[in-house]
């Protein structure tokens, strides 16, 4: 019984690793530092905002040195030629079917990255009215079609956007502020995909009839 439960406890403590997302805080404002905060089980993992002073390292600049390569004959010198031709077109192959496994890894990992309590506050300010107001038309037909494809691509739930026209006002101000989330699953899941589809790819080319 206690074997039982000891499991029981284990595969709930797997899932709730996997399952728990980790959630990442940002907030960006003008005329201050970018704040960044990372959590995982309510537990605070890293701070921007915790100034952390490090010594400085000075970096060591490497010499490279030239290798002299003897010559060989001719006939080394085909077979060498055939045998890097041969490993070209592999490694060629190879690119060809992770780019196409990557975009499908990619597509999955978007679907499951969620955007959350976003907030986005942009006060558009020049003391020429006109130029405001052409700034500010010109930020509106920018940002909206963005938030629209970042809507088709993720998931993104917002608590208030407000973009407004100060004309009294000597600058822009701007105030954006959110949460991401994303689980150890999903990443899992992201890249299994992303196996799967190069696996699958790399079998149907090594399948299909050379011609």
């Amino acid at each position: 019984m206690t074997g039982w439960l000891i499991a029981g406890g284990i595969l709930l403590l797997l899932a709730g690793l996997l399952f728990t997302p980790a959630v990442l805080h940002l907030t960006l404002q003008d005329n201050a530092p970018p704040v960044i905060r990372l959590s995982f089980f309510g537990l605070s993992l890293y701070r921007s905002d915790r100034k952390q002073h490090a010594a400085k390292r000075s970096a060591k600049h490497k010499k490279k040195r030239t290798k002299k390569q003897t010559s060989s004959s001719k006939k080394k010198k085909q077979k060498q030629t055939d045998a890097e031709s041969r490993s070209l077109s592999e490694w060629f192959d190879l690119l060809h079917d992770a780019c196409s496994s990557i975009c499908k890894g990619l597509r999955c990992l978007t679907k499951r990255i969620r955007f959350r309590h976003v907030s986005i506050y942009i006060g558009v300010g020049n003391w020429d009215a006109a130029e405001c107001a052409a700034e500010y038309a010109k930020l509106n037909t920018a940002l909206y079609p963005c938030l629209a494809v970042l809507g088709t691509v993720c998931s993104v739930a917002y608590d208030g956007i407000d973009v407004r026209c100060c004309f009294g006002q000597n600058r822009t101000r701007y105030y954006l502020s959110g949460t991401v989330r994303l689980s150890l699953a999903d990443v899992l899941a992201a890249a299994f995909a992303f196996l799967f589809s190069f696996l699958w790819n790399t079998l149907e080319r090594k399948q299909a009839p050379s011609e």
